[in-house]
């Protein structure tokens, strides 16, 4: 079939498309990747039918003389018949002599002439051949009886997974593994199955006995590096902490447990800082003595030991409480206000806390009271005012900033998250205007106005640098537009502006740090000059508005190249040049207005979205299209309906379209992947005599 005509092929598939999808929806998997094995056409189909196969969950069950395979995924996305268990699929292996039985839930009972280990092993590795993205969870359970075997028949099912994985060049990738074992024996042995980098927790079930260390991840080192989650049952022996210090939450069961330990994961987690929370259920918990330092509360109410630290005003807490099965441990942090009152007495150290938390209400009046330029400046009074102002705020959540400028006047707009409101005026914004006013500054505030000193410019920066030193984490947006006539100074004043907040930026070390970015000039200025003043690798999104006159490129992101290496989307409005196209092709979406284009930057545009690949969605608006000959290859429509131009790719059989089309203000240029069903039939004959243009 793949040795005919293109196009006949095309059409023999895809005119029966309605069938073959009735058919492929009624397979089973092993038989759809026997599907996919016919030839190119049938593997295009079942990926249109198909195309991201989204196995969520998969469940193994190895036994001595059987093994279980169960897969699931989000019902709503099924494709195929699910089962009454809520599988997608599920399969029973069984060991017939030298043959294997396999049987589903629907009965359907059929034998093979190989090893059971054998063919397991080869449909688990076609399944995953389907697989685009990480699994949520992978469970391997053992069922095997003491006695009958194991760990030898569970080896040799590893044994033939890692032969057949090597063979077809795969590997398991899971964000949640799961191990359930009756004999006592880890995952170590299939680790070499598991992708690095991607496992984010770990749950090891022991049901029998064991010896084994709990925290040592014997053979699954590279595997455990980014796990933040691990959770242990079966009583066993503590390795080494430091291997599991870095995880953010734990929960292990201990056979025994000592002192050292404990300190030693004290040292770890006030090196490491949190998030941490660990539970530690310890069968026999040793005498601790005085090793961890003053002691809060006793043996009957639980003991607890608090550890003051750096990180943002939090307190390390440990606690220790009895429960039927043994000791407690608890590890976590804390705020200071959740420290007991009595236990900041026992330390002479706190005494100035005690102080100031005795009128914490008063505190929190005062500080909520105030503006953000007047708590920057209640930071500075001592350490102790810090803790306390950030036990009121610990995150100061600025949803956006708006900033308006003008020849004589600067607008700011605060826009906070509504769950974190914290301002007197029972808004969720901060309004306000820094007004000329001689040689100082008139401040308009909602509350209330004055004068102050300092020229308006740096009256302005100071608190934009004061207010950004709040911000924790990257502003959903940053707006800013120049508010000033063509009559005015601008640009002088807004660079003036610009070098004044670059200064104070740099002086109090708080660059801005927003996802969204959109600048709106009357003047054709760029926002080049204003880069330094923005954190790289955080920005998405840029948007450059431009309703006055510009020769600038719009493409080339003068002075902003560092800031842009992360963005994903650019909207710019306002005829300008296109620059060099290079700069702009790493992005998902862009939409531009360029005010004459010709058949060289739309060809490089062409090669560099066949190098890349999806996704892309790319609009440009030509005021003057330059005539393009046969540049693009063959066409497909005409002027008045739209011309159209399609390239085959190596992308899941994605198509690069490139359509142009007239409206008032020019000529529309579209570029993005579409798939083959998309094409029209028309065009099919010419794009399947195209060879395909990228080598990936």
């Amino acid at each position: 079939m793949d040795d005919g005509p293109y196009e006949s092929a095309k059409s023999q598939v895809f005119n029966n498309y309605p069938l073959l999808k009735d058919i492929i929806n009624k397979c089973d998997l092993p038989t759809i990747v026997s599907l996919q094995k016919v030839n190119r056409r049938f593997r295009q189909v079942i990926g249109v039918v198909n195309p991201k196969f989204d196995i969520q969950n998969i469940e193994v069950s190895i036994g001595s003389k059987e093994i279980h395979l169960d897969l699931y995924n989000n019902q709503d996305e099924g494709i195929f018949p699910i089962y009454p268990t809520g599988a997608l699929l599920s399969i029973c292996y069984q060991k017939n002599g030298e043959n294997c039985d396999i049987e589903t839930l629907t009965k359907d009972v059929r034998q093979i002439g190989r090893r059971m280990e054998d063919v397991f092993s080869k449909d688990l590795v076609s399944i995953l051949k389907f697989q685009k993205f990480p699994l949520e969870s992978l469970s391997i359970m053992d069922t095997t009886p003491k006695g009958f075997g194991f760990p030898l028949s569970f080896l040799n099912v590893v044994k033939f997974i890692l032969e057949e994985m090597r063979w077809q060049n795969r590997i398991i990738k899971t964000k949640e593994l799961q191990f359930t074992s009756s004999y006592g024996l880890g995952i170590g042995s299939f680790a070499k199955c598991i992708a690095p980098g991607i496992l984010k927790k770990y749950t090891f079930i022991n049901y029998g006995p064991s010896s084994s260390n709990v925290a040592d991840f014997e053979g699954m080192e590279v595997q455990a590096e980014q796990l933040e989650e691990y959770e242990q049952s079966g009583f066993g022996t503590l390795g080494n902490v430091s291997k599991i210090s870095h995880l953010q939450k734990a929960s292990l069961e201990v056979e025994r447990m000592g002192h050292e330990k404990l300190v030693k994961l004290k040292h770890e987690f006030l090196r490491l800082g949190p998030p941490k929370d660990f539970k530690i259920l310890v069968k026999h918990l040793q005498p601790l003595g005085n090793s961890l330092g003053p002691i809060f509360g006793d043996e009957t109410s639980g003991m607890s030991w608090f550890y003051r630290t750096n990180f943002y005003g939090k307190v390390l807490r440990i606690h220790i409480s009895n429960s039927e099965e043994g000791s407690v441990v608890e590890l976590d942090f804390v705020t200071i206000l959740d420290v007991p009152v009595g236990a900041m007495m026992d330390n002479p150290e706190e005494s100035m806390i005690l102080q100031i938390l005795e009128n914490y209400p008063i505190a929190r009046k005062i500080i909520n009271a105030c503006d953000l330029p007047s708590i920057a400046s209640l930071q500075k009074v001592n350490r102790r005012f810090r803790e306390v102002i950030r036990v009121v705020n610990p995150k100061f959540a600025i949803r956006s900033i708006d900033i308006l400028m003008g020849s004589d006047i600067i607008t700011m707009v605060v826009e906070m998250k509504q769950d974190q409101n914290s301002y007197p005026t029972g808004e969720d914004f901060l309004l306000m205007n820094y007004l000329k006013h001689g040689a100082n500054c008139w401040l308009d505030t909602i509350e209330r106005e004055r004068e102050t000193e300092g020229r308006w410019e740096h009256v302005f920066s100071r608190d934009l640098a004061s207010i950004l030193k709040f911000q924790k984490y990257p502003l959903e947006s940053l707006e800013i537009e120049d508010a000033s006539s063509e009559e005015s100074d601008l640009p002088k004043s807004f660079l003036y502006l610009v070098k004044c907040l670059q200064d104070e930026i740099k002086w109090q070390n708080a660059l801005i740090k927003t996802k969204e970015f959109k600048f709106i000039s009357g003047s054709g200025f760029g926002i080049g000059s204003f880069g330094d003043c923005i954190a790289p690798g955080i920005l998405k999104k840029y948007t450059f508005v431009n309703y006055g006159y510009s020769s600038s490129n719009v493409a080339d992101f003068e002075g902003m190249e560092t800031q842009t290496e992360q963005l994903v989307e650019y909207e710019q409005s306002g005829f300008g040049a296109l620059g060099n196209v290079s700069k702009i092709s790493h992005l998902r979406k862009a939409s531009l207005q360029v005010e004459r284009m010709g058949h060289e930057k739309l060809v490089q545009l062409k090669h560099e979205f066949l190098r890349l690949g999806p996704p892309k969605d790319f609009r440009i608006l030509v005021k003057h299209l330059h005539p393009l000959g046969n540049s693009l290859g063959p066409t497909f429509g005409d002027e008045t309906i739209g011309m159209s131009w399609f390239y085959r790719t190596n992308f899941n059989g994605k198509v690069l379209r490139i359509h142009i089309s007239n409206s008032e203000e020019g000529s529309a240029v579209e570029l993005n992947f579409v798939t083959i069903l998309e094409v029209p039939v028309g065009a099919m004959v010419q794009i399947e005599l195209l060879p395909i243009e990228n080598d990936k």
